[in-house]
């Protein structure tokens, strides 16, 4: 891989791998090789099949959800964060994810779920308090949910376009 020689060292990473599915450092290089090659699909199978030896790991559950997000495979990208949920209790940007996911079909009252447990893991967090907000104002719980927007907007933790947005909801929930 140093040398440049990608396709080498796919097929390296992939006979390591044949070996001991379990080596996290050989999946990760493969998974980002074939991703930097343009080989998504690929790399949801090498995420998939890391997923089966060692379902712990919530990092491959999230980015192959996120492939499958981009890929247009919602109910998919849930089904793989389902999966994996009882690894992750005290992450709270995995339930935030699930939050979102949930969020992106419409499941507004079960993204509430979510965005709850990622706000109570992690309150600063003004990304999470929006997507809380978002989930309240569209279950028509206004007062929640300018609430929620108040709170995105004291952490300080917005970026500019995020920050503008919630500045926004908040002028037209007054």
């Amino acid at each position: 891989m140093n040398q440049g020689r990608a396709e080498l060292a796919i097929d390296a990473y992939a006979s390591a791998l044949r070996f001991d599915p379990k080596h996290a450092a050989a999946r990760q290089a493969l998974v980002a090789l074939l991703m930097g090659r343009g080989r998504g699909a690929e790399a949801q199978g090498v995420l998939r099949e890391g997923l089966v030896a060692l379902p712990e790991n919530t990092a491959w559950a999230m980015l192959l959800a996120r492939l499958q997000v981009e890929g247009g495979d919602r109910a998919g990208a849930l089904a793989t964060l389902d999966a994996a949920l009882p690894y992750a209790k005290n992450r709270p940007e995995y339930h935030a994810f699930v939050g979102t996911v949930l969020q992106m079909q419409g499941r507004h009252k079960e993204a509430l779920a979510y965005y709850e447990i990622a706000v109570r893991l992690a309150p600063e967090s003004g990304r999470w308090l929006t997507g809380l907000a978002i989930s309240l104002e569209e279950e028509k719980r206004l007062p929640e949910a300018r609430e929620a927007y108040q709170r995105a907007l004291a952490t300080n933790t917005l970026g500019l376009d995020l920050r503008a947005f919630v500045e926004r909801k908040l002028k037209q929930l007054k």
